[in-house]
């Protein structure tokens, strides 16, 4: 997931897009393996702004 995550969004490839979107607006089952896939997709996403201009 990582190195897909690294080589930017290619539509040809589907793992490439699930680390573009937000994880927590992704239809994810609640069982382990779900929550391990969003926390994953957590990591990978950059900062919300964390220096906000003024």
């Amino acid at each position: 997931m990582h190195t897909a995550h690294l080589r930017g969004h290619d539509p040809a490839e589907h793992i490439a897009k699930l680390t573009s979107l937000n994880p927590d607006r992704i239809r994810i089952p609640d069982t382990d393996d779900g929550r391990r896939l969003r926390t994953s997709l957590r990591a990978l996403r950059p900062a919300q702004n964390p220096h906000p201009q003024p």
